[in-house]
């Protein structure tokens, strides 16, 4: 199956991209991770993969910078034009899940009637399993654009054991001739968004099949008088009518708090969830508040306090050094999850994710620390980061610091990078230790 498709990715680049102008990058980064796992030390973190991309037509017009480091799975691409890209992730522990043979497209054209009336486009990723010879996943998105409407199908199929999931998503998007605008979408299966499609894959226990799930109906740009709202309808096979939602925000003219409201109306109840945030005119320092109860409903229509959650430093010079913080007063920072704190700085952590919904709560996690704080410096090709994250709880260390982190990374030229980390807790020792070495490769 994998060599069916490589022959397959072989074929589309002769293909497609003929004698027209093209750029192919390729990388090779490596990183090897030391983990202290009581009195032995783990590899398991540490990783190879192999990166090559190739682009064409008005795709390659833009800078190098960004496409040598694009993942066409980011859907961040929107000029027309051809992409291919294809990772490689060999197995380097027997058991490893992470390798991975993966191959993503992506294909914009015009649509011409006598003169371009929209476009349409495709991208498309599959991953196979090194370890067990198979597919993981596959991923596809279709979108046509004309008139002002556009029409997208996104497909995904992943492996849940033995077995695989399916999910289809219609959506149908436009704007009105007053400027509101509509997004109709209707979901069977699972959901294909890509990274929620990945939680599917490494959390379910059993496959599910691809019936009808919910729709969805959004409206943006409505105005009542000084309120912008946008309004959101949704429908499930379980529930039938499932609830309304109603976003806006409640600016008073003579405080320098503002809220983002959302208004849930449901079958049998009601409720409110407000947001207050602080409008301060500096802007080196984020303020972030929450009511106590955040939530109003039929029994419960007052708060009873505007509590303080943290305070946040960002992007503070100090002596040709960067210094950011983040502090929060009620409990825990939170990071995304399989992220390493080496790789991390002040600015990457959340002091609270409770106003996110309940699948978007699952790509974080709680950390063991209440405030952090990162400095970062530059001088020439190497780059400098220390981070210092400290708990409330006593832990006999002085400020009550606990983990110690440092990060460097230098570029000897366009093709090489070497880069360094590791991570210390003050009472255990040395947790962590990673080296990394990357090289590039670059025709045009």
């Amino acid at each position: 199956m994998i060599r069916k498709a490589l022959n397959v990715v072989f074929i589309l680049v002769v293909v497609v991209g003929g004698n027209a102008f093209a750029k192919f990058f390729g990388s090779w980064e490596n990183t090897l991770t030391f983990q202290a796992q009581g009195p032995l030390i783990s590899l398991a973190e540490s990783s190879s993969t192999l990166k090559g991309s190739y682009f064409t037509g008005e795709v390659a017009d833009l800078p190098n910078r960004f496409l040598s480091a694009l993942f066409i799975t980011d859907m961040e691409l929107s000029n027309t034009g051809f992409g291919l890209q294809g990772l490689f992730r060999p197995l380097l522990l027997p058991t490893d899940p992470r390798s991975t043979l993966s191959v993503s497209v992506y294909s914009k054209q015009d649509i011409i009637i006598d003169w371009p009336i929209g476009t349409w486009s495709v991208i498309s990723d599959v991953a196979f399993s090194v370890q067990s010879a198979s597919m993981k996943y596959w991923w596809s998105e279709l979108n046509v654009t004309a008139y002002g409407v556009a029409v997208t199908a996104t497909f995904a199929m992943v492996a849940i054991g033995k077995e695989y999931s399916t999910g289809l998503e219609l959506e149908l998007v436009g704007t009105t001739l007053g400027g509101m605008g509509v997004t109709f979408a209707t979901q069977f299966g699972i959901s294909t968004d890509f990274e929620k499609m990945l939680q599917v894959q490494t959390q379910s226990a059993s496959c599910g099949t691809m019936s009808y799930n919910s729709t969805e109906l959004n409206l943006t740009g409505l105005s009542l008088g000084c309120v912008h709202l946008e309004t959101t309808a949704v429908f499930s096979a379980a529930q039938g009518f499932d609830h309304v939602q109603l976003e806006f925000e409640i600016e008073p003219e003579s405080l320098p708090v503002e809220f983002d409201a959302t208004l849930t109306f449901m079958l049998q109840t009601k409720s409110m969830v407000l947001v207050p945030m602080l409008t301060l005119d500096t802007v080196c320092l984020d303020v972030y508040m929450m009511l106590v109860p955040s939530k109003f409903d039929a029994g419960n229509s007052r708060f009873n306090a505007l509590v303080l959650q943290g305070l946040g430093m960002r992007d503070i010079e100090i002596e040709q050094a960067t210094l950011s913080g983040l502090i929060s007063f009620v409990g825990g920072l939170y990071k995304q999850l399989g992220k390493s704190d080496i790789e991390l700085r002040a600015n990457d952590y959340l002091v609270d994710i409770l106003t996110f919904d309940v699948s978007e709560q699952r790509r974080y996690v709680r950390t063991d620390y209440d405030w952090v704080f990162s400095i970062e410096k530059s001088i020439v090709n190497l780059d400098f980061a220390a981070d210092a994250y400290f708990t409330t709880i006593s832990t006999g260390q002085l400020f009550g610091l606990g983990l110690v982190t440092l990060e460097t990374r230098y570029v000897l030229s366009s093709e090489f990078e070497f880069g360094a980390g590791l991570a210390m807790n003050l009472v255990t020792g040395l947790q962590k230790l990673v080296l990394k070495f990357n090289y590039s490769l670059f025709v045009y």
